[in-house]
């Protein structure tokens, strides 16, 4: 899968594998969740590569991102995260649970 889409019962395994192995401040992240708020906050998600990707779609011409959640190229990640929004015409905000995240997003991302 390599685009963002409602969360499915049959996406419960991968999450799953992936979040094993994580140890991530995100409360968003855990199936349970993304599944029962889809519709009220738009949740998409992505199996891109060896990384859980998720996105907020609940406001018009907007899309959230939370930190890529997995093992692998962080930074080729959030590329295609920033690629996926700019070729859907989407403005985009990328969200760090920590001083961690945010001090990768900073280098990979300045201003």
């Amino acid at each position: 899968m390599n685009t963002f889409e409602k969360p499915q019962l049959s996406d419960r395994a991968w999450i799953n594998d992936i979040l094993k192995n994580q140890n991530i401040l995100n409360c968003d992240a855990p199936f349970g969740t993304v599944f029962t708020w889809q519709e009220e906050y738009g949740t998409r998600i992505c199996h891109y590569k060896d990384f859980y990707l998720i996105a907020y779609t609940y406001e018009k011409d907007w899309i959230y991102f939370d930190y890529p959640i997995g093992n692998g190229d962080v930074k080729d990640a959030i590329n295609f995260m920033i690629d996926y929004a700019v070729s859907n015409g989407l403005k985009y905000t990328i969200v760090a649970s920590g001083e961690e995240q945010a001090n990768v997003l900073r280098q990979l991302l300045p201003h």
